[in-house]
């Protein structure tokens, strides 16, 4: 299962996913404890009932759901929920009037964004109180929301076209249907059509301008075709929404989750995530003051976000802010001691100051962890060149020479530490094993070659 962007769950999301696996008895106690801190939460008071409706618990369900209705009567989480609870218990005409109320409210939410069922379960109703003139009304929005879950179903099996095929069909019935406006939107982005899902989603917000997830994809769309201030002033209404949670489904491989090998449809998208993806925003427009300011906003809303602390530091860095890039990988760090790019990054930051042993010391760690990894020793070893501490670099270099025996760089480079000791025949060896293996710099190390013969003759050294 992927992490969500934001690395820190909160106790909300936690249950979500695991409401998400249909582990709902162990979904009941988690929700139970968050109510327990909020007793008038009305997002959490629905969400108890759809773990009772789950479990068959109806009456305890309606319960739920009222008392979060009696708080927001405009929670179709809770009317959905309570109008199937009522049709369980044979009470058509309650169960039909919260259908009445939620189709009129409902729109793609972080929870259950294309729910399926709605019209279905009112045609059934109606059969059931005789009135069969209303069930058959039913029939064609039915047709619809099956023909949008074969869609969905052929996009959870990595059809793409099948599920593009699929939902043009219910647009072609119904060009404004919302549910298929939003899930064409997604399935165009998921295939990098960013133009085609900004149309798509765009024509949705026309009908729901206040749903965050719906902006988010938008903003996301807007991000990759690098129209910033579009994106920022979709990233501003979500922020200005105040959402509990931005997005549950339909998240992957959109914002901050498009580096997770994961095809997992149930990624938190969370407040934390708007502030970091504005932020990234802002620093592409070389807005730096109001990218910081973002990324301290999510540092503050979650301080264990070790990767936060690392795009600040690297925004700090490329400002000449060395001290302060320092600290945030320090930061990064302390949260989270495995992780090593952080050390490679605070390495760099550390040799600006001119403190190369610190430097060193840096990659040395990484070493120690990840002996093998050919790279680590390569970096280590120019930051001793640069330091002129020649010998200490070549010690690394030999390490690349002999992990890597096809590359030249390893050769290259350490013929030219040679040559600064004046080891003019250890460096024409290392020149010459390079040119038999480069290509781009061939020419090159014919020069720093000739250059070290030049030396070698007016030194008269034999060495």
């Amino acid at each position: 299962m992927a992490a969500n962007a934001s690395e820190t769950k909160t106790e909300f999301e936690r249950y979500l996913i695991v409401a998400d696996q249909e582990r709902f008895s162990k979904a009941l106690p988690l929700i139970d404890k968050i109510l327990a801190a909020s007793p008038k939460d009305e997002l959490y008071l629905s969400e108890r009932g759809r773990m009772y409706m789950n479990m068959d618990q109806h009456k305890k369900a309606i319960e739920d759901c009222t008392r979060a209705l009696a708080i927001n009567p405009k929670n179709f989480n809770a009317l959905r929920t309570r109008s199937y609870c009522y049709f369980m218990e044979r009470n058509f005409v309650k169960g039909l009037q919260d259908t009445d109320a939620l189709l009129k409210l409902t729109q793609p939410d972080f929870i259950n964004m294309w729910p399926r069922s709605d019209h279905e379960n009112r045609a059934r109703a109606f059969d059931m109180i005789g009135r069969r003139d209303l069930a058959r009304k039913e029939r064609p929005l039915i047709v619809l929301d099956q023909m949008t879950e074969q869609a969905v179903l052929a996009r959870d099996n990595a059809s793409m076209a099948q599920a593009i095929t699929h939902i043009n069909k219910v647009l072609a019935k119904d060009p404004n249907h919302l549910k298929a406006l939003a899930f064409k939107g997604i399935c165009l982005n998921n295939i990098a059509d960013f133009a085609g899902s900004i149309t798509c989603l765009s024509q949705a917000l026309a009908q729901k301008p206040a749903c965050p997830a719906l902006l988010y994809l938008r903003a996301d769309c807007y991000r990759e075709t690098k129209q910033h201030d579009k994106a920022i002033a979709d990233y501003n209404k979500i922020l200005a929404l105040k959402p509990r949670l931005v997005l549950f489904r339909y998240g992957t491989h959109t914002g901050r989750l498009r580096d997770k090998f994961s095809h997992s449809d149930n990624d938190c998208v969370n407040i934390a995530d708007i502030y970091f993806l504005r932020a990234s925003c802002y620093e592409s427009q070389k807005k730096f003051d109001l990218a910081i300011k973002d990324y301290n906003k999510v540092l503050e809303l979650d301080p264990k976000e070790y990767k936060t602390a690392i795009s600040l530091g690297n925004t700090y860095f490329n400002l000449r802010r060395t001290n302060d890039a320092l600290k945030m990988y320090t930061r990064a760090i302390t949260i989270n001691p495995r992780y090593w790019e952080a050390y490679t990054l605070r390495s760099h930051a550390y040799e600006q100051t001119g403190d190369v042993e610190k430097a060193a010391a840096d990659l040395s760690l990484v070493i120690a962890k990840n002996p093998k990894d050919v790279g680590v020793y390569g970096l280590r070893a120019f930051v001793y060149k640069r330091a002129k501490q020649y010998q200490k670099a070549i010690d690394d270099f030999t390490k690349m020479t002999e992990a890597a025996p096809t590359d030249d760089e390893g050769f290259h480079e350490r013929a030219d530490c040679y040559a600064k000791l004046g080891d003019y025949n250890r460096a024409i060896k290392d020149y010459d094993k390079a040119l038999k293996l480069t290509g781009d710099d061939k020419d090159a190390i014919i020069k720093a070659r000739a250059q070290v013969i030049a030396k070698m003759a007016k030194s008269g050294s034999t060495k």
